[in-house]
């Protein structure tokens, strides 16, 4: 194994837990949007569906999700910075 491919453990538990977050806003955007336009979005053809969830899905976690989750991971590192 070379040594380049080696990921410290707190890195890896830290890219463990960005993910998981990420996963649950992504199905906490689903499930809201839904819950709000379910009964509109049943009209449509799958595609069409699968296109508007998708593209409000990309949009809200590009532009609200991740750059918040990388704000918060930059704080929980430098914190934990400190301490060591």
């Amino acid at each position: 194994m070379n040594t380049s491919e080696v990921v410290p453990v707190r890195r890896v538990g830290g890219r463990i837990a960005v993910t998981l977050l990420a996963w649950l806003a992504a199905y906490l955007i689903v499930t809201v949007l839904l819950l709000v336009a379910g009964h509109w979005l049943e009209s449509l053809p799958v595609a069409v569906r699968a296109l508007l969830i998708s593209g409000v899905l990309v949009t809200a976690m590009t532009n609200l999700v991740m750059p918040a989750l990388g704000r918060v991971s930059a704080r929980v590192a430098n914190r934990s910075g400190r301490r060591n």
